[in-house]
């Protein structure tokens, strides 16, 4: 999982991640890494963001806010 994340190849990495998950739920670093890639994968649809509306900053508050606010 770590190589696919360093690789960006984040949907190999969430696979292994949650089959690790599933296999062992105490198994904290896959949380962890799993918690990485889904911060990479933020950043980079937050850099799409900018790119495609040339706004660099989202509204804040909660998940449902935010999806409430950019879809007006």
């Amino acid at each position: 999982a770590v190589v696919h994340a360093i690789e960006a190849n984040y949907d190999l990495a969430l696979a292994d991640l949650n089959a690790a998950i599933q296999i062992d739920p105490d198994y904290a670093r896959a949380y962890a890494t799993r918690a990485a890639v889904y911060s990479a994968l933020a950043a980079r649809d937050y850099q799409q963001f900018v790119e495609v509306t040339d706004n660099n900053r989202l509204p804040a508050g909660t998940p449902g806010e935010v999806i409430a606010a950019v879809d007006d």
